[in-house]
């Protein structure tokens, strides 16, 4: 599990929260009663489900004992619980499960997006998105370097 630094991770909040911002306003579920933000980070981004939906109950979820503490101490006023959640029970079922560029890191996704579904409400919404970065310059070049003769296992 990567340690995550909150401080390292907020010098970059306009970029990592555009992407929430525009998965949440994609949601057609009016007046959620709860939510749940499965890899929250430090909370930030779950701010922007707090501004559309003020009156829900929102939970925001992730596995850095750092990013909740971080959560916590910036918005005392939620709910913060620390778990994988590959192997996390949720509490109850939710109007809105969310997850915003952070299942790419958790594995066996066959399991995993059923096991979110399963965590929805009737007429509610499971609200996914992982970065698309196989057409990035970084990972084409990764491809390249880990192809090459150099790192072959024969």
């Amino acid at each position: 599990m990567p340690n995550w630094n909150p401080d390292q991770y907020l010098k970059f909040a306009d970029e990592w929260t555009q992407p929430f911002v525009d998965l949440a306003a994609r949601i057609d579920v009016r007046n959620p009663k709860s939510i749940i933000d499965v890899g929250c980070g430090s909370g930030n981004s779950t701010q922007v489900l707090r501004q559309r939906w003020p009156n829900a109950k929102i939970s925001g979820h992730d596995s850095s004992v750092e990013m909740i503490k971080k959560a916590k101490e910036d918005f005392p006023d939620d709910e913060w619980l620390i778990g994988d959640a590959t192997d996390f029970n949720f509490d109850g079922k939710f109007d809105i499960v969310f997850s915003n560029a952070a299942i790419q890191w958790m594995p066996d996704h066959g399991s995993l997006l059923p096991r979110l579904l399963e965590n929805v409400n009737h007429g509610g919404a499971l609200a996914v998105q992982v970065p698309a970065n196989n057409g990035s310059p970084l990972h084409q070049a990764l491809l390249t370097v880990s192809s090459s003769w150099k790192w072959s296992p024969s």
